[in-house]
């Protein structure tokens, strides 16, 4: 399995190691349930999704 982002793009390992490029998300956001698992978060880029 390859290494995605939500929009299916490729992600580069070292660039999502060692720099400030991506962010995890919520799927459900906190302000309406406190869910932290990993059934609801997602990794995404900071440019698009901030």
């Amino acid at each position: 399995m390859e290494n995605q982002c939500i929009q299916e793009k490729k992600i580069d390992l070292d660039e999502l190691l060692n720099s400030n490029k991506y962010d995890i998300d919520h799927i459900i956001p906190q302000s309406k349930i406190k869910d932290d698992s990993f059934n609801n978060i997602v990794l995404v880029e900071k440019e698009i999704y901030s």
